[in-house]
């Protein structure tokens, strides 16, 4: 508790209960820190010299706060603070996956053009708190690849891409310029989902197309990159 740890002590001489602070006084040594404690019983009055009793303090219960995390593909190395917590004891990071850095003060790394996941293990305690362990993921979503983009029918394209089985769902952008300005997008909100439809495009037409997935936490979308575009002209 950080605090000394008393007993409930009773002294007796044969069969008769004596009285703390008449007949003796109790006092402790190494009774605050977890580990061996001890009761020191001193006669006084009538009673002479000391008993001693040992007695044991157990560490105190331990536990790790920290959630699961999902950042969004980059180009560029980025970083972030995991956030953990202990009830007592120095936090310990270490990282499975060397893409994926974690210092002694829980900043992650990660590195550019990283995708995929890691798990990083936070491990907590010292001499008065148990010693525990937790594993966080840090999840980022790869980068989904366009199979096809065919005009399938009369102002339609019919998309294909690849299942990404990190994702939540995917995103998909198009548009009549290859830099995407003024596109419009589409969400697909199941990470099955591997086709779809976009329906009343100008015929003679050339279209630009791209997707990215997302990752869906609370309330929240991370998104990855976007993946290389494809061109259809609508001849139908």
């Amino acid at each position: 508790t950080g605090k000394p740890v008393t007993q409930k002590v009773t002294v007796a001489d044969g069969g008769s209960v004596l009285t703390e602070g008449v007949d003796y006084k109790v006092s402790y040594r190494a009774n605050t820190n977890a580990g061996k404690a001890y009761v020191v019983i001193t006669g006084m009055g009538k009673y002479k010299g000391k008993a001693e009793k040992a007695f044991d303090i157990t560490k105190a219960a331990n536990k790790i706060t920290a959630a699961n995390v999902t950042r969004t593909y980059s180009a560029k190395k980025a970083g972030f603070s995991i956030g953990a917590k202990a009830t007592g004891g120095k936090l310990t990071y270490k990282s499975n996956k060397s893409a994926v850095k974690v210092d002694k003060n829980g900043k992650v790394t990660i590195a550019a053009k990283f995708s995929g996941t890691a798990k990083i293990t936070i491990t907590a305690g010292d001499a008065n708190y148990a010693t525990v362990s937790k594993t966080v993921t840090v999840s980022v979503p790869k980068v989904t690849k366009l199979s096809s983009v065919k005009n399938s029918d009369a102002k339609k394209i019919t998309v294909k891409w690849k299942k990404n089985s990190l994702a939540s769902g995917y995103q998909i952008q198009y548009g009549l310029k290859s830099s995407f300005k003024g596109a419009k997008k589409v969400t697909v909100s199941k990470n099955t989902t591997v086709s779809k439809d976009i329906k009343g495009l100008k015929q003679g037409k050339k279209y630009y197309v791209r997707i990215r997935c997302y990752k869906k936490v609370g309330s929240k979308k991370f998104y990855s990159a976007w993946s290389a575009r494809k061109a259809v002209t609508i001849k139908e």
